[in-house]
C-alpha cells in the first residue's frame, strides 16, 4: 500500500517502459481522504509484474503524475 498525491481512476494498469526496457505495474485506488497539503491524497495497492529498478515509484511519480508521499525530492519534480 502506498499513499500518492492525486490518483483518480479505481483500476488501472501502468504499461511504460523505463530505462528502455518493459515495465508493468497494477494499480488499485483504496480510498481517496482530503489532506491539507496535497488536496486529496489516494492510498493504493500496487503489484509489479515486471521487477525493474523502482518500478513503483518510478510509475507513480513518471506514469501517473502522482509520487509517493515522503519520497525523493528528484521524483516530485519529474512528476510536476
Amino acid at each position: 500500500v502506498a499513499w500518492v498525491v492525486g490518483a483518480e481512476n479505481d483500476r488501472l494498469i501502468v504499461d511504460t517502459p523505463l530505462d528502455g526496457e518493459s515495465a508493468e505495474t497494477h494499480v488499485e485506488v483504496v480510498r481517496v481522504v482530503p489532506c491539507p497539503h496535497f488536496n486529496n491524497i489516494s492510498e493504493l495497492r500496487l503489484w509489479p509484474v515486471t521487477g525493474r529498478h523502482q518500478q513503483l515509484r518510478r510509475h507513480c511519480a513518471e506514469a501517473l503524475g502522482a509520487p509517493i508521499v515522503n519520497e525523493e525530492a528528484a521524483l516530485f519534480e519529474k512528476a510536476a
